[in-house]
């Protein structure tokens, strides 16, 4: 067995490609999650954000935010997940270089 075949062989038992794509996974969830949720916020009559929600002073009841903070959640999170993806890349392409 070469050193390549070794190195990856140490990376599965580690769980590293597993985790990497647990992430990737998990992350993706919650974009879909959130852009559904902001979606049909942004959708309605008055266009706000159920995130930081003030107390109803009155007897009507408002509530909400900009939408600007509900598309920073959601849409903030995918500069996370394409950092992820670059690093992970980078990570695979080291350790399949990489010698014994």
């Amino acid at each position: 067995m070469d050193g390549r075949n070794s190195n990856w062989s140490i990376l599965w038992k580690m769980g590293m490609p597993l985790l990497y794509v647990l992430a990737v996974i998990s992350g993706l969830v919650g974009i879909i999650c959130n852009g559904i949720i902001t979606h049909y916020w942004s959708n309605l009559l008055t266009p706000m954000c159920f995130l930081y929600s003030k107390a109803p002073s009155n007897i009507g009841y408002t509530f909400g935010s900009a939408i600007a903070n509900c598309e920073w959640v959601t849409y903030g999170a995918v500069t996370g997940v394409i950092f992820l993806f670059i690093c992970a890349l980078i990570y695979f392409i080291k350790v399949s270089m990489r010698g014994t």
